[in-house]
């Protein structure tokens, strides 16, 4: 799998702004202080964002600062357009994600996939 439940669940919010404007070829974005708590650092999987109608594509994150994936700003068919300072930044959960998800559970339910194989995010050393 490309995402695992771990990761989806760990998401606490993936919700931002940026703090600073973009133009529609930076590759680096950057959101407002203590913010980027909230967004996967990208270590197991790529993951994307959606800034207004544009889909971009992230590969790793450092404190508040998302770096952008080779090709990855008007991802999936979107438009890479320039953004304004203080705009809306989320986690986008795609289709792909569900996909996965759902391609785990019919594992399971086939056999297929042993339920140790699969990370759903459960910290069970408390």
């Amino acid at each position: 799998m490309a995402v695992t439940f771990k990761e989806l669940i760990d998401w606490p919010k993936g919700k931002g702004a940026l703090s600073t404007g973009i133009s529609n070829s930076d590759t680096t974005i950057v959101l407002q202080t203590g913010e980027g708590a909230d967004f996967p650092d990208g270590a197991a999987a790529n993951f994307y964002v959606l800034i207004d109608f544009e889909q971009i594509e992230i590969d790793s994150r450092t404190s508040d600062t998302l770096t952008v994936a080779g090709g990855g700003r008007g991802a999936n068919g979107t438009s890479a357009v320039a953004h304004l300072a203080g705009t809306s930044v989320s986690v986008d959960v795609m289709k792909i994600h569900i996909t996965d998800i759902q391609d785990a559970i019919n594992g399971i339910i086939a056999g297929t996939t042993p339920l140790d194989a699969i990370s759903i995010g459960v910290d069970d050393t408390t």
